[in-house]
């Protein structure tokens, strides 16, 4: 019976010291994933693999360290221990107001163990035309000059190299492309358009990404369609008219694209956010308060503004939720109760009222506590700000079984709605 709980226990660990260091190290970066204030949801597409808008955990790092051109910084996204995403795939990133931004995944970074892959902006959506059908393709674009100084030299002359470099995935669709392809890559509203002739192609260093040089040519006022940037598309043939009159009167309808990747996927834009101290969200227990003020939309959904919020104060460990507390109060009184997704043996123990901080308020602190099974397993005190009654001062008592968990703050309006929240780890 020994031997066998020991065999049992060294294929749950690991059968050497090494391989049992690295689960242990697995266990510690999946438990604390979510806490990294890099971290984000990121949505994966990879149109080879038939990848669609799959949700992943990533950390979206900024690397300090300058590109080797100097004129840009290091992008790097790191997913979950093991977990592994094609070069070439699309990844949706939430931005500091919760819009998805497309990225491109450029290179994989080789690590075994903490996958982390080299990712740059998409910039660019390309369109061309490939046996009377037009793609499009959302891409990144960059100068050659980015990767140069710009000037050719060779032994008798120097001269501008006018080139422009596109990274896109490599998909069936997106192999169409050849040389001597020509394409309208310019701002909208140009009498004439820039035209380019793709000159290279690299699609191998690395596999699933594929690079495309282009140098700039003269474009076709007879074929090339600058109402809607394609190359080789004008079907008016009637240009007895300077080309930009033609196209005012144009009535050529957009074409049908073929998506050479995918678009991106909906996303409704946050409705709130609670904005507060500190450089992290972190709350320490015995330590400061932490100042939390809730903003919603206005009418116009044109700005944030602060409303008086309803507070949700919900207390998890991992995805376990052990209580959740509803929060208000006005200039004279707190309302404070269980809230209905409370677990039921969660009860609230009488709340306790002082006035142990300097604020105008006429509302005292307040020491909340919840008991289960008659003993305390989670304690803080609220008050309101000093400056802000719609603010809310939120404390961590000293109950050190907290440490390691999670509260999750959430605000909505008077109207029950815009609701909006905010995870915050328990630390010693």
């Amino acid at each position: 019976m020994m031997l066998d709980s020991f065999k049992a226990r060294m294929s749950r660990m690991g059968e050497t010291q090494g391989i049992s260091y690295l689960h242990n190290t697995d266990v510690a970066i999946n438990a604390t994933f979510k806490r990294d204030p890099a971290y984000r949801e990121v949505i994966v597409t990879h149109m080879p693999s038939e990848i669609e808008f799959q949700k992943y955990d990533a950390k979206f790092i900024i690397d300090t360290r300058r590109a080797i051109s100097g004129d840009e910084e290091v992008y790097k996204l790191q997913f979950r221990p093991h977990v592994k995403v094609p070069v070439g795939s699309y990844v949706d990133i939430p931005n500091d107001i919760g819009e998805l931004e497309r990225w491109l995944i450029i290179l994989d970074d080789h690590q075994p163990q903490f996958p982390m892959y080299y990712i740059l902006k998409c910039n660019w959506v390309l369109k061309w035309v490939y046996e009377g059908k037009v793609y499009k393709c959302e891409c990144v674009q960059r100068t050659q000059s980015s990767y140069n100084s710009g000037l050719w030299t060779d032994h008798m002359f120097t001269r501008p190299e006018n080139q422009t470099i596109m990274w896109l995935p490599t998909t069936h669709y997106t192999q169409t492309l050849s040389y001597n392809q020509r394409v309208l890559i310019c701002d909208e509203g140009r009498k004439i358009p820039i035209a380019w002739e793709l000159s290279k192609v690299l699609d191998t260093i690395p596999l699933g990404v594929t690079r495309l040089t282009f140098k700039q040519v003269q474009a076709d006022m007879q074929e090339d369609c600058g109402k809607y940037g394609i190359a080789n598309w004008c079907t008016n043939k009637d240009h007895t008219d300077a080309k930009n009159e033609v196209c005012k009167t144009c009535h050529l309808k957009e074409p049908e694209y073929i998506d050479a990747g995918f678009e991106v996927p909906e996303f409704e834009l946050p409705r709130g956010k609670i904005v507060y101290n500190g450089k992290d969200t972190t709350l320490r227990v015995g330590g400061s308060s932490k100042t939390l003020t809730a903003m919603f939309w206005d009418s116009t959904k044109e700005e944030f503004v602060i409303n008086k919020p309803f507070w949700n104060l919900s207390y998890l460990d991992n995805d376990n939720l052990l209580c959740s507390i509803n929060i208000s109060f006005n200039d004279t009184y707190w309302d404070i109760s269980l809230a209905d997704s409370c677990p039921d043996n969660i009860t609230l123990k009488q709340l306790e009222f002082d006035d142990d901080i300097a604020t105008p308020s006429k509302v005292d602190g307040c020491t909340i506590t919840c008991l289960s099974d008659d003993k305390e397993m989670f304690k803080i005190h609220v008050a309101p700000a000093d400056d802000n009654v719609y603010a809310l001062k939120l404390r961590c008592l000293q109950l050190y079984n907290m440490v390691g968990k999670t509260i999750t703050v959430s605000a909505k309006n008077a109207f029950e709605e815009n609701v909006t929240e905010l995870k915050m780890e328990v630390v010693s």
